[in-house]
């Protein structure tokens, strides 16, 4: 039973992986298997989140047409369809479903908090009689009320209200003595020149007052929604004690000190026997507590160690002494590890992948840790059981609840919403007099049914909608145009990046200066899995996608020529490590650290202003220093023993038909069946930036959250080899003789490229190496210039060098928050040919895949791309979509005060809960939608694929990606919705010409629809 409820709990837990290995993943995996907007109604119930962007953020965009209205209404009308409601169907005699549901999402309708109306109620003094106040009384006090409510709702009455309330001709029709306002003409005449609008917002007010009395009590407030009610829930409700303000901190300190992965200078002893055992027998050997509740805990530990009680028998226990039934326990736990998840999940993460920690890791277990919580949770209430004189748990389940805090009645709640309602749907007072109780009460039942989460979906569809058609219209007309260009020869360079969507500008750039040039884009692993180990590592690092366990040892070796600068560089690296070692830790101990200080301290704020006022130069001058005080030797991959066995159980390398497959499979997959350039790159990627504890989530997600540069290096060796080439060749694809594969990693950060193995290249393609560095250099520049229109702190008049220097500056930067956006930009995946979409501004938003259709006719290496590319990019978009929606529940929050804990996750402050999900400053520019995912194949093919990968139909038919077939022949789109495939209709509006990138993005830091880049000199882009 307590197995089977973990087993149940872990798969509502966070999945984060260590920031070492920060890999992108759905925020709610575990609801995947639900319909998407179902899986966002499941998780507003669950965990209380936001699950769509905010409205006022909708509301702006359907203001400056990013949402379009009558897109709006369609999504509006399938929402009514959905729910099998008559839109047409009137509620009033003067309005319809489809009005109210319409105005509800152009308008805020919503009503404040409880307290806030209580607040409203009381202070302004709404219900307060009028009658028998002199008429310059009452118009001060009405125009004090409205000038509160003006200010709260964001909304002025309508003028024409009075209009309508006097009549043609200025007289008075109808004046109801009962809303307390002075009946004479003349005073009514009085208070209208002086200011005619209170005097209607008061009547108005009194009249849904009154309306309100008559409805039903609790026909129209909102219901809670019931939760589990765990011990601590109880605690609060009864005696108004919270349990797990003194809890937490102490089990949260004990987490962190056990998966401490070297941080701490002395580490917990006894981790080698468990989190439960170890706790229990540290605890169990301590003295008498200060704390009264921690001395009931050691008790139990200690009763627990006698009869070395294990994890299980605790818990067992601990859930009798709660008299919990077996029908909640599932519910219960999952609530109590609810309440920690950020460490509940990293112990569930760590125990189903123990090879993210380090071989000396001690065993994780999330028994254990849930059995440390309850016995903590057991000695708390105890405690507070015994300072109540309370004898057990079900005593205090029978004990009555304190009275509630009083509430506002609930007609000044509805009245509320009735007298916001009747002003935006321009109602007159004879109208809101003339509505019975029955029907204000439907009303008000339909503006609760159609609730922010309706609205939400509505919007959210609407939103998608639009950017679909302007990303389609691009798509359509540009891939026209692509028919019309002829490709002269063969390219001077074919460059292969990674299908990250920061490399999308990288490429256009690169393809704009040489419009000879070609790109790809391939996952950043290059279909390898290794265990790595570099020269200066001290240990292996797996570099592959994620689930994926490497099953081949590669290792960086110097050649034999530097093997003594190697050893001398190791020797130095050894040395120097040693000494901050020693310095790192002596400085926090009393005399060393109060020596440290004297002797350093006044010295020290020169590198540390040079970090933050010349980030860039300090960066450089650095490395010039390492590279005079570390010379760096020729390093080779070692891959000549793949027959042999390391001491881990892994190939020393890849055997001769596992390098055939790897480079057969990458310039498949791609289409290069022909046309090979001379010079070939390879571009791997990473990130590389200060003080930042989410780096790993900037650097490649194929090859485990690691810098990819090794893989690329690995497989351009695999493909220079003349009889891999030969293999190769008869399989189909005929590398030519004089081309040849050149590795490199592109950072993201500083956009700096490295190329590796340089020397190894042969002399007859010196003049093509030179042209082709230039070409990447000028590349680089234009593209960092791109990136830093997004950095408020970046001039857009600045010019490329200048941007250049920004973003090299921020990656420098020792306080620099947002060293770069990651994939902040992220929306759209294109799986096709890059001829559709060469010359296509897409702004950094797009997951660039090379496929050719043509080439592959039964879809085998579709399947094996969509298989990578789908939940790859999925899960970049959902996580940074849940981040960005609700940054407290699914995001890490601001990372400001954030602290690293154990090398494992960060803090807020120096205590409590890791923080899960991306901060704030990695999304706060994102846009929420789902991923676009546009795939050059028909749709029976797509279906046929899906059906054979669950991963993809869950995606697929769920809706957690939107899926676009094109038919590769006659270019004709169609949409997956419902169930099925809808034909598009695109090119229905104009798409905007540029000579070039920057010329279109020139002083704009917003986000930009599709733009065809056509060089002024005719050149093809």
């Amino acid at each position: 039973m307590i197995g089977r409820a973990l087993e149940h709990a872990v798969h509502s837990l966070p999945d984060q992986a260590p920031l070492e290995m920060f890999v992108h993943h759905n925020t709610l995996h575990a609801l995947q298997e639900h319909a998407f907007h179902d899986a966002l109604q499941l998780a507003h119930q669950r965990f209380g989140a936001r699950v769509y962007r905010d409205e006022a953020a909708f509301r702006q965009d359907l203001a400056e047409g990013r949402i379009d209205r009558r897109e709006l209404e369609r999504e509006l009308e399938r929402e009514l369809r959905r729910e099998g409601l008559d839109g047409g169907e009137s509620l009033t005699p003067w309005s319809t479903r489809r009005e109210l549901y319409s105005l509800a999402l152009r308008v805020d309708l919503r009503v404040p908090t409880r307290a806030a109306l209580r607040w409203r109620v009381r202070e302004e003094r709404f219900d307060r009689s009028l009658a028998a106040m002199r008429p310059e009384q009452a118009a001060r006090t009405i125009a004090s009320s409205q000038a509160s409510l003006r200010e709260f709702t964001g909304c002025a009455t309508p003028v024409q209200l009075v209009g309508r309330f006097l009549g043609p001709t200025g007289t008075v029709d109808r004046m109801p003595e009962r809303y307390g306002i002075p009946a004479t003409r003349e005073a009514i005449l009085a208070l209208l020149d002086d200011d005619p609008e209170p005097l209607v917002a008061g009547a108005m007010w009194q009249a849904c007052r009154a309306l309100a009395r008559e409805l039903p009590l609790g026909s129209t407030s909102p219901s809670d929604q019931p939760q589990t009610q765990t011990p601590r829930d109880v605690a609060l409700a009864r005696l108004g004690v919270d349990i797990w303000n003194q809890l937490h901190p102490e089990l949260l300190r004990w987490a962190a000190a056990y998966l401490d992965e070297g941080l701490a200078y002395w580490p917990m002893p006894g981790r080698e026997r468990g989190f439960f055992v170890a706790v229990r027998d540290l605890c169990a050997q301590t003295g008498p507590r200060v704390v009264p509740w921690l001395g009931r805990a050691r008790r139990i530990f200690a009763e627990l160690a006698a009869r070395d009680a294990r994890a299980r028998e605790a818990i067992v226990e601990a859930l009798e002494y709660f008299a919990i039934p077996e029908h909640e326990i599932d519910a219960l736990l999952l609530a109590l590890l609810r309440a920690t998840p950020g460490f509940a999940g990293m112990f569930s993460r760590l125990e189903r992948h123990p090879h993210e920690r380090s071989p000396t890791a001690p065993p994780t277990s999330l028994e254990d840790f849930c059995a440390v919580r309850l016995v903590l949770e057991r000695a708390a209430f105890e405690q507070l059981a015994a300072d109540h004189g309370i004898d057990s748990f079900p005593a205090l389940l029978a004990r009555s609840s304190p009275a509630e805090a009083r509430r506002p009645h609930p007609d000044a709640y509805a009245a509320y919403r009735l007298f916001v309602l009747a002003q935006h749907l321009g109602l007159t007072l004879e109208q809101v007099d003339a509505l019975d109780a029955d029907q204000a009460a439907r009303l008000l039942r339909e503006l609760d049914g159609f609730d922010e989460l309706a609205r939400g979906r509505v919007f959210l569809e609407a939103f998608e909608r639009r950017y679909r058609a302007e990303i389609l219209d691009g798509f359509c007309a540009n891939r026209s145009s692509a028919r019309a260009r002829s490709t002269r020869g063969r390219p001077s360079i074919q460059v292969v990046a990674c299908i990250d969507d920061r490399e999308e500008s990288f490429r256009r750039h690169i393809e704009e200066l040489d419009p000879d040039a070609e790109t790809f884009g391939a996952a950043g692993s290059f279909g390898l899995a290794i265990d790595y180990r570099s020269c200066d590592a001290g240990g292996h690092i797996a570099l592959a996608p994620a689930g994926v366990r490497p099953s081949h040892e590669i290792v960086e070796r110097a050649v034999p020529a530097d093997a003594a600068l190697g050893d001398a560089r190791q020797s130095r690296r050894r040395r120097w490590g040693r000494a901050l070692h020693q310095f790192f830790f002596g400085s926090r101990s009393g005399l060393r650290g109060a020596l440290a200080s004297l002797v350093l301290g006044p010295v020290a704020w020169i590198p540390l202003g040079a970090r933050v006022l010349a980030p860039r130069s300090s960066m450089r001058a650095l490395d010039q220093l390492g590279t005079l005080a570390l010379p760096r030797p020729r390093t080779r991959l070692a891959n000549d023993d793949a027959g042999a066995t390391s001491a881990r159980g892994l190939a020393c390398g890849y055997d001769f038909d596992e390098q055939v497959d790897r480079v057969y499979s990458l310039v498949e997959g791609m289409g290069l069946r022909e046309r090979f350039a001379p010079l070939v790159f390879l571009l791997a990627h990473g990130s590389t930036s200060l003080n930042n504890p989410h780096e790993a989530a900037h650097d490649c997600g194929a090859c485990g959250g690691r810098r990819g540069g090794a893989t690329a290096r690995l497989l351009a060796i695999f493909a220079n080899d003349p009889k891999v080439r030969a293999e190769v060749a008869a399989r189909g694809i005929e590398i030519p003789d004089d081309t040849w594969f050149v590795a490199g990693e592109h950072d993201t950060a500083d956009d700096r490229v490295e190329l590796y193995d340089l020397d190894l290249v042969p002399a007859d393609f010196s003049d093509a190496l030179a042209r082709a560095v230039a070409t990447l250099d000028r590349a680089r520049a234009l593209n960092g210039h791109e990136r830093a229109r997004k950095f408020e702190m970046a001039a857009l008049s600045g010019d490329v060098e200048a941007g250049l220097r920004h973003v090299e500056g921020r990656a420098s930067h020792l306080g620099e928050p947002r060293p770069e956006y990651g994939h902040c930009t992220n929306a759209i995946c294109i799986i096709g040919p890059r001829s559709s979409t060469r010359g296509l501004f897409l702004d950094r938003r797009a997951f660039l895949v090379s496929y050719d259709p043509t080439s592959d006719p039964e879809g085998a290496v579709l399947e094996r791309l969509l298989a990578i590319a789908g939940p790859v990019g999925a899960g970049i978009n959902l996580e940074y979509y849940f981040s960005i929606v609700d940054p407290e529940v699914f995001g890490a929050g601001t990372k400001l005060p954030h602290n690293i804990c154990g090398y494992l996750g960060v803090l807020n402050g120096t205590s409590g809960d890791l923080r899960t999900g991306l901060p704030l400053q990695m999304t706060e520019i994102h846009e929420p939608m789902r991923l676009l995912v546009i795939v050059e194949a028909r749709p029976d093919t797509l279906l046929a694929i899906a059906g054979r990968q669950p991963i993809l139909a869950e995606l697929i038919t769920n809706g957690w990606i939107q899926l676009v077939s094109v038919d590769p022949d006659s270019g004709e789109m169609q949409v997956f919705e419902d169930g099925r495939f809808v034909t598009d209709t695109c090119g229905s509006s104009s798409v905007p010409t540029a000579p070039s990138s920057r010329a279109y993005y020139a002083r704009s830091r917003e986000f930009l629809p599709p733009a065809r880049i056509v060089p002024e000199d005719g050149g093809r882009s």
